[in-house]
């Protein structure tokens, strides 16, 4: 893995809609400049311990609070069948799943993900 700006530029729009990358540059910018700030060898070390060795399937159905789970069905970083597994293996789990977006809906649509989030804790 390369760790530049064109990667991390890829790496970072992969999360996010064409919309929000249009309108919102100055995310993407400070994202790959956060990303460029890590040592190379370190940014690679976290990304291949995360993917090669951070497995705790076993242990979800440990998880007594209740969880929202969210994703955006054009999500191109994690499979939404993932988020799927994880709601059906957490107790009190709920999906979430955003129509329309991508990766990034905390940022995308905040009020989308908060309302939810009021709805679980009976703020709504």
């Amino acid at each position: 893995m390369k760790v530049d700006e064109p990667t991390m530029r890829m790496m970072s729009e992969m999360g996010y809609t064409v919309r929000f990358r249009k309108d919102h540059p100055e995310i993407i910018a400070e994202e790959i400049q956060y990303k460029l700030i890590m040592p190379p060898w370190v940014y690679i070390a976290c990304i291949e311990n995360f993917v090669l060795h951070f497995d705790v399937r076993d242990r979800l159905h440990d998880i007594q609070q209740p969880t929202l789970v969210h994703t955006g069905d054009r999500d191109a970083l994690v499979k939404w069948t993932y988020s799927e597994f994880l709601a059906k293996h957490i107790p009190h789990a709920k999906l979430v799943v955003v129509p329309k977006q991508n990766h990034g809906t905390i940022r995308e649509v905040p009020e989308t993900v908060v309302g939810e989030l009021d709805t679980m804790v009976g703020l709504k």
